[in-house]
C-alpha cells in the first residue's frame, strides 16, 4: 500500500499544529479513518485492512517518516485494535460497528479484577494510553483476585488477564507531559469498581485466538518489538532528510564533509533496515506456512529490531551537533523529530543497554 505524496504533504503540514494542540487534529484523524490505519491488522469483515505483519510494518514506517506522533499513534492503536483477534465474535461485531473504532491502553498490570458471580469488579489506573482523546476502547491488564486472595498461574506467578472498557467507563487524566511525541496524548486512565462480564476479559496468546489469521498467532513479543522498531527507523530517516536540507544550506569548508558523513549514515541505516526486513519476512513466511514458532528466526527478529534501533539512535546523536541552532529551536521540524526519537527511546520494550 503506497501513501500518495499529496497525503504525505498534508499530514506533514498538520504535524506542527497537532503538537501545539497536544493531540492529533481532526484533519489528520479524517485521513486515518478514511485509510483505515487504526485497523491495519483487523479482518476485512470488521472493516479492516487485514494486512500481514511485514505489510503493516512498512505503513507504520512511512507514517513515522512523515511525523513521529502520527506514526506512534497509528502503531500503538493499530497494535491494540489487533486484539480483535482474541475477542468473542459477537463482541467484536458490536465494537467494530463503529467505523471510528480505536483501541488504546496499557500493558502494565496496574489494576485489580475481583472475580465474583457476575464476572469481575475492576479497579485500577494505567499510564500512557496512546491516543487517549480518540480511543473508543481502552484495554488494560489486571491481577485477578477472588475472596481477597490473588490467584496464581501454574508457575506460581500472579494470574493476569486483559480487559477492555468503553470510553464512558473510564476517567481520563490529562497527564501526558513529555518533551516529544506530544501529539500522541498518552494520558492515564482509571476505572473504579466497574463490573464487567467474563466476555470483557481476553488473553493475548495464540491458544486463545478467536480468529485464524496468522497475525493473531504470531508471537506477540516479536510483533510488538518490530512495530516499535519501525517507528524509530522512520523518525531517524526523517531526521536524516532534514539534515540534508540543513547541510546543503551551509556555505563553508565543512559542508562537503558533513554531506559525506550524512551519506555514510544513510547507507548504514539502509543496511540495518534491509537486515531487519529480511529477518521479519523470513520469520513471518515460515510461521504463516507452518503455523509453528521457529525459535531461531524469532530470535533473529528480536536481534535485528534492537540492532536497528540502536544504530538509528547513534546516527542521530552523531549528526545532531552539526545541525546548528535550528536543531535547538523547539519550533523547528528537526528539533521535533529529535525530541520524538528520544521520547520513544524510553519505551521499555526496546530500551536496553549495549
Amino acid at each position: 500500500m503506497i501513501i500518495n505524496q499529496d497525503t504525505i504533504n498534508e499530514l506533514r503540514r498538520e504535524a506542527a499544529i497537532a503538537e501545539c494542540m497536544g493531540t492529533l487534529i481532526t484533519e489528520q484523524l479524517d485521513v486515518i479513518y478514511k485509510e483505515k490505519w487504526f485497523k491495519l491488522f483487523v479482518p476485512e469483515a470488521y472493516g479492516g485492512l487485514a494486512l500481514s505483519l511485514p505489510e503493516g510494518l512498512k505503513i507504520e514506517e512511512t507514517l513515522a517518516t512523515i511525523d513521529g506522533s502520527l506514526g506512534w499513534i497509528v502503531t500503538l492503536c493499530s497494535g491494540a485494535t489487533m486484539f480483535v483477534g482474541y475477542l468473542q465474535p459477537n463482541v467484536a461485531r458490536e465494537i467494530f460497528a463503529d467505523e471510528k473504532v480505536c483501541f488504546g491502553g496499557s500493558g502494565r498490570a496496574s489494576g485489580i479484577a475481583k472475580l465474583n458471580d457476575y464476572g469481575y469488579e475492576v479497579t485500577g489506573r494505567w499510564h500512557y494510553a496512546t491516543g487517549a482523546p480518540h480511543n473508543t476502547i481502552f484495554t488494560a491488564n489486571c491481577v485477578i483476585e477472588k475472596d481477597g486472595i490473588t490467584l496464581q498461574n501454574e508457575d506460581g506467578n500472579p494470574l493476569i488477564q486483559s480487559f477492555f472498557f468503553t470510553r464512558k467507563e473510564v476517567t481520563i487524566h490529562e497527564d501526558w507531559n513529555t518533551m516529544g511525541l506530544i501529539a500522541t496524548a498518552g494520558h492515564s486512565f482509571e476505572v473504579k469498581n466497574v463490573q464487567v462480564a467474563p466476555i470483557r476479559s481476553f488473553t493475548i496468546d495464540s491458544e486463545h485466538a478467536t480468529l485464524p489469521n496468522p497475525v493473531y498467532h504470531y508471537p506477540f513479543l516479536q510483533f510488538a518489538e518490530t512495530t516499535i522498531a519501525v517507528n524509530t527507523l522512520g523518525m531517524a530517516q526523517h531526521f536524516l532528510d532534514e539534515c540534508e536540507i540543513i547541510f546543503k544550506q551551509k556555505e563553508n569548508k565543512a559542508s562537503a564533509l558533513l554531506i559525506k558523513k550524512l551519506q555514510e549514515a544513510i547507507t548504514d541505516l539502509n543496511s540495518f533496515r534491509q537486515q531487519f526486513y529480511t529477518a521479519v519476512e523470513i520469520s513471518w513466511n515460515i510461521f504463516a506456512a507452518t503455523q509453528k514458532e521457529d525459535l531461531k528466526t524469532l530470535q533473529n527478529v528480536s536481534i535485528a529490531s534492537r540492532q536497528m534501533v540502536n544504530k538509528a539512535r547513534v546516527l542521530v546523536q552523531e549528526l545532531y551537533p552539526f545541525c546548528g541552532m535550528i536543531a535547538a529551536d523547539q519550533s523547528s521540524t528537526i528539533n521535533r523529530i529529535w525530541r520524538d526519537i528520544f521520547t520513544a527511546s524510553q519505551h521499555s520494550l526496546l530500551n536496553f543497554p549495549g
